[in-house]
């Protein structure tokens, strides 16, 4: 029982630290914030911090770890093989996901926080699930799949962009919608 408890204080200290950062970038950039800072702003000790995460890089890039789990989870399963309806739902999924974490994809997909942005987490996960996908679903135009594959990161980037700078649920069932009919463009 006291590992679970462990755990669970664990937990809320580290979603304390992140919601610290995530402040704080929201006021200044990510070079010019110090883990004291972010200690401060999380209400724990820097030693504190220093259990968690040995510097504030490591902190980021766990927070784009997370997102990373995310979306291959949920890009695995749309490029298998069970239907545009499938698919739809999926992608339903990612622009919740990105909805209920606004914030931090606002600040994600900015070009201001190192060491990597949003695109290029978006250009290493999707690209290569989209060009094996691709190999066995020639589109109709006969286009190189390298060109469909940065078209659909292309949409997909600024579809997040959207929803996480406007936070509109209702424009989600607009996006998906288009979608399909831009998915029929290159596919009958």
């Amino acid at each position: 029982m006291e590992s679970k408890r462990t755990d669970l204080r664990v937990q809320k200290t580290q979603r304390q630290i992140k919601e610290a950062l995530l402040e704080l970038l929201n006021e200044q950039s990510f070079d010019s914030i110090t883990v004291s800072r972010i200690s401060e702003r999380a209400m724990i000790s820097r030693s504190t911090f220093y259990d968690h995460y040995p510097d504030k890089y490591t902190l980021l890039e766990h927070m784009y770890d997370e997102i990373e789990e995310q979306l291959i989870a949920i890009t695995d399963a749309y490029f298998s093989e069970k239907g545009s309806d499938y698919r739809m739902e999926l992608a339903g999924k990612i622009l919740r996901y990105v909805l209920d974490n606004a914030r931090l994809f606002r600040i994600l997909l900015s070009d201001t926080v190192p060491p990597r942005n949003l695109l290029q987490l978006l250009l290493e996960v999707l690209q290569p699930r989209c060009l094996e996908y691709l190999k066995n679903h020639p589109n109709k135009y006969g286009l190189d799949n390298q060109f469909v594959t940065s078209i659909y990161t292309s949409i997909i980037y600024i579809c997040l962009q959207w929803v996480a700078g406007h936070q509109d649920p209702a424009d989600i069932d607009r996006i998906l919608a288009l979608s399909l009919h831009v998915g029929k463009l290159f596919y009958d």
